[in-house]
């Protein structure tokens, strides 16, 4: 399972709250690519983000 597919059933299990994107879909991968969210380089997280809007 990709960090997008986690976010999405996630957000799907819980559709009445806000799920934060920075601790959920980055730390998700983040944890795939062994690195903290906040050193996940930019141009990953906006591809990360639009991948969730579709």
């Amino acid at each position: 399972m990709t960090s997008v597919e986690a976010f999405k059933k996630i957000c799907g299990n819980y559709p009445d709250k806000t799920v934060p994107v920075c601790y959920y879909l980055y730390s998700l991968e983040g944890a795939l690519l062994n690195l903290h969210w906040n050193d996940i380089p930019s141009e990953l997280k906006e591809e990360l983000k639009a991948k969730i809007e579709d």
